[in-house]
């Protein structure tokens, strides 16, 4: 595997090994090496097809690059540890001595001020980048903010996701609602993101595939006070895995036009 960095080449080869005739289809995201040298990030969807024996004789597969994608996690993830480790720490500032009081409200002022200082800047980042980010409530997924790229993708304008906080949960497609009849993701102590694809209907009727990717704030107790993610629009990939399918079954059926 020329392509794939050696970092990776195992757990793709564990990827393929998990992979048999009762479960033939999977994504897979690693890093791949470019002719000019640059290091990207890609996933795949593959299918294995399988003989009578359950021998593999053919590999299908549809990748793209999702580098900005990863990139957008990386930052929204460190954007996370920050604000994560400024709730700890004014937490146990505010549990010192009462004879530190007054010197506690001053820093407290000040460690305000920079964390509002430090909200401008994450959402001038988070406005800039190729997805909409999110945050939302641990009770109900409730919206609390929303960057302007969520027009682009639903249709509705920033204002009609807050005006409503459940309105993103309305778009759903219907077959795709079960995703969230689970309880709210308990968010894992490495902070891995929750990743989720499924079907929204835009106000103007049209049905497209996002993928969203969620982690978890905590307080100090470790319970999840609110969630932070991305949403990015992943229709066109989805539609080029569709159309891969439909021409394998063609092919199969004896009708490769």
């Amino acid at each position: 595997m020329p392509l794939i960095p050696q970092i990776d080449q195992a757990d793709v080869n564990q990827f393929f090994d998990s992979l048999g005739p009762d479960k033939p289809v999977a994504a897979h995201e690693h890093r791949v090496i470019l002719a000019d040298g640059q290091v990207r990030w890609h996933r795949w969807i593959n299918r294995l097809i399988f003989d009578k024996a359950g021998r593999v004789i053919e590999i299908q597969g549809a990748g793209r690059d999702i580098t900005d994608a990863k990139n957008a996690e990386q930052e929204l993830q460190k954007a996370h540890a920050e604000l994560e480790s400024r709730v700890r720490a004014r937490t146990e500032e505010l549990g010192s001595a009462v004879d530190e009081l007054q010197q506690e409200v001053k820093e407290r002022l000040r460690a305000e001020n920079a964390l509002k200082e430090s909200e401008v800047r994450y959402r001038r980042l988070v406005e800039q980048m190729p997805a909409a980010v999110f945050t939302s409530n641990a009770e109900d997924r409730g919206l609390t903010y929303i960057s302007p790229q969520i027009e682009t993708i639903t249709g509705y304008t920033p204002d009609d996701h807050l005006a409503n906080p459940h309105l993103w949960l309305s778009l759903i497609h219907p077959d795709d609602r079960k995703i969230f009849d689970r309880p709210a993701p308990s968010a894992p102590k490495t902070r891995e993101p929750i990743v989720d694809e499924f079907r929204l209907i835009r106000k103007d009727g049209e049905t497209i595939w996002v993928r969203t990717s969620t982690v978890s704030i905590r307080n100090s107790s470790g319970e999840p006070i609110a969630f932070q993610g991305i949403m990015i629009d992943i229709t066109e990939a989805r539609e080029a895995v569709e159309a891969l399918w439909e021409s394998e079954d063609r092919w199969s059926a004896g009708d490769p036009g």
